[in-house]
């Protein structure tokens, strides 16, 4: 049977014989996402095995010198412009980090208002993801072309679930999400509209919210907005009804068909959540009180390194955060100036910390052996110690834990894939503050996701 790395090797354009057995294979730009991620592999088709692989992004978005002398009330609406579909994440961590700065609580109904907003971002990206993204890559025209031992398969096996999603060979849903012409995917693309319109009852505008604003927000609540709000949904409901099991069946079929294929993107599980949905009886956005709050998110930060909850803390997780430079076009900033020596408990403050972060560009011709890429290593050190860049390996042991704010005005892309990946942690985890951080180092600091 034919695989996609099959077809890859004897039909992708660029692709050329590396030394031994190796094939280069390079796909950029990814124009499916904004068009800035370049992938550069190399592959051992004889063993199926990815040997090297590097990730690239050639724009350089500069969010973190342009905000420089700003006014910080005008930060969420600039913020939110770093992206054009989550936008609405990136506003929401500014708005949180200026009620901190300020020193403001909004009221009740507002803070539940940017929660429905939230919840309307997260349906909204899910659908258009997984359905309009992802999907692509497990549709009839996709399989057919790439493995047509497998959509012969497909046509044939029947669909477990198909009482459920309404379509009855594996063959039929892969139809189903042909793009513009699949009925599937006709219907994620309705999908995507009604969430949008979710969110702008809520947040004004999508994806760049309007009616945003730290203390508070520009909606004004009634019960015909909640009513528009909780029709659509409803409607959303019934179709998760359908596209779960719709979707259980594919992947189900894929796994069967393609064994080993269940190893694809299989790593170390190192996953970071920054948290998710304030809950304004608890929440005061004081510092001091961070932890609590932070615990009484309804969807719970947490870091979980190796399968393993480490921490649900909010000052343990951000007072750990480092940017290094990974193989990025920036120089180091260990020559300028620290904004921040301790936070408001009084704990230390590393350099590397985002709160302590001078960016300084450096355009360069791209090298795979040195720096390839505009985008920096935001990393979190685990209990055991701490993470090294490839450029400062002389650099010491990391001293005392260190902490900053959910999100850093103008530096805020470090945060919302981070929350946006959340699942429920149990909020029971001591906090590890009171712990000994001098001990020995962490090899592979845990990656927040965004």
């Amino acid at each position: 049977m034919a695989t996609p790395l099959d077809v890859a090797e004897r039909s992708a354009t660029g692709a050329t014989r590396a030394s031994g057995n190796l094939v280069e294979m390079n796909w950029d730009p990814i124009t499916r996402i904004v068009g800035s991620l370049g992938i550069y592999t190399k592959i051992d088709f004889e063993n199926r095995r990815v040997a090297e692989c590097r990730s690239t992004s050639a724009i350089f978005r500069g969010y973190s010198i342009f905000m420089k002398g700003k006014d910080p009330r005008d930060s969420h609406f600039i913020t939110s412009r770093i992206c054009g579909i989550c936008g609405d994440n990136h506003a929401t961590c500014s708005v949180y980090a200026q009620n901190m700065a300020y020193g403001i609580k909004p009221p009740n109904i507002a803070e539940w208002i940017i929660n429905l907003g939230e919840a309307a971002e997260y349906m909204f990206d899910h659908n258009i993801f997984q359905d309009n993204l992802v999907g692509v890559d497990f549709c009839e025209q996709m399989v057919r072309q790439t493995n047509p031992s497998m959509w012969d398969k497909a046509q044939n096996t029947p669909a477990p679930h198909a009482a459920d999603h309404g379509y009855r060979t594996i063959g039929d849903i892969m139809t189903a999400l042909n793009p513009f012409t699949g009925e599937f995917y006709r219907e994620t693309l309705l999908v995507s509209r009604y969430t949008r319109e979710m969110f702008s009852l809520m947040e004004g505008r999508h994806v760049h919210p309007s009616t945003l604003y730290p203390g508070g927000v520009g909606t004004v609540p009634s019960v015909q907005l909640f009513t528009e709000y909780m029709t659509r949904l409803l409607r959303y409901v019934e179709f998760m009804k359908k596209s779960l099991p719709l979707h259980d069946d594919l992947f189900d079929f894929f796994y069967e068909a393609l064994p080993g294929y269940e190893e694809v993107g299989r790593r170390r599980i190192l996953l970071g959540c920054w948290g998710a949905y304030q809950d304004p009886e608890v929440c005061d956005y004081q510092y001091r009180t961070m932890t609590n709050w932070g615990r009484a998110m309804y969807v719970t930060p947490g870091v979980v390194v190796d399968g393993k909850l480490v921490t649900t803390d909010l000052v343990d997780i951000n007072l750990q955060m480092r940017i290094l430079l990974g193989h990025s076009y920036y120089d180091g900033w260990d020559n300028q100036e620290i904004f921040v020596r301790r936070d408001p408990l009084g704990n230390e403050v590393d350099r590397k910390h985002p709160w302590n972060q001078t960016t300084i560009p450096r355009p360069q011709k791209r090298d795979f052996a040195g720096n390839y890429s505009w985008v920096m290593s935001p990393r979190w050190l685990g209990a055991a110690g701490f993470g090294r860049d490839d450029r400062e390996r002389r650099q010491p042991r990391l001293p005392g834990i260190i902490r900053s704010r959910r999100a850093r005005q103008g530096r805020d892309a470090l945060g919302h894939r981070g929350r946006r990946q959340a699942s429920q942690i149990p909020s029971h985890v001591p906090s590890r503050r009171d712990h000994d951080h001098h001990q020995g180092g962490l090899a592979a600091p845990c990656r927040f996701q965004y």
